[in-house]
């Protein structure tokens, strides 16, 4: 299902009402915007603009394969009915890892547990990522796509401005399931959702590094933009 547009080009959400929630990465900041939490790692930001400071919020991960630096929705964020919805968009503005390999990375729409929810995944030593959707039995389906996040000569650390879109009933008339992955304005890729998710399960935002060396990973961005559209 192609994404809609209004005739200036702009993308339009399912839902009349957008209700939108930010995290602007204010430094000096010891946590993120209450919105959010850091479930998992090590948050920072730099104590003000001066010096080498870009402004831009940083999650680490521990030292050890399987550690993780993550932020997820903090209460009542992290339970969302997404059947109750029109469009979930999660968006990180000026995103970069510190590396270009040894680790996984997800962003979107968690589920609870490990049934539900939708999400872009790319894994340690993959080529690309896949937008990963998991059933009420906890079976995973995962949509190929041809979007990196880590990859040779410094893919990993470039800036980007990415968004997850999660529409659980589509647009008026055509009610299937369809996720997408955007830059800026321009959808990279998108998947039918059709028969594996399920909009009665719980899902949580969340994007995170997990690192799968014996080293630390991270990941910096300048700004979170969640939101949710509703008729």
């Amino acid at each position: 299902m192609s994404i809609m547009r209004d005739n200036t080009g702009k993308i339009i959400l399912p839902g009349r009402v957008t209700r939108e929630w930010v995290d602007v990465v204010t430094p000096g900041a010891t946590a993120p915007a209450t919105f959010l939490t850091a479930a998992a790692g090590t948050y920072s930001t730099p104590s003000g603009w001066s010096g080498s400071s870009d402004g831009r919020a940083k999650i680490l991960s521990g030292a050890v394969s399987g550690n993780a630096g993550a932020i997820k929705g903090a209460a009542p964020f992290n339970v969302i009915a997404p059947g109750n919805f029109n469009a979930l968009v999660l968006t990180l503005e000026s995103l970069a890892a510190s590396d270009d390999t040894g680790a996984d990375f997800e962003f979107g729409f968690q589920g609870n547990g490990s049934v539900g929810g939708a999400s872009f995944i790319h894994l340690n030593g993959a080529t690309t990522g896949v937008i990963r959707c998991r059933s009420a039995a906890g079976t995973i389906t995962d949509f190929p796509t041809n979007v990196p996040l880590f990859g040779d000569f410094g893919a990993g650390r470039s800036r980007r401005t990415l968004s997850f879109m999660l529409f659980p009933r589509g647009y008026v008339g055509d009610n299937r399931p369809f996720a997408y992955i955007v830059q800026e304005d321009q959808v990279l890729a998108e998947a039918d959702l059709s028969g594996v998710f399920d909009s009665t399960l719980a899902v949580c935002p969340i994007f995170q590094i997990v690192t799968r060396t014996s080293a630390a990973r991270s990941m910096q961005w300048a700004q979170v933009r969640l939101q949710i559209n509703q008729n």
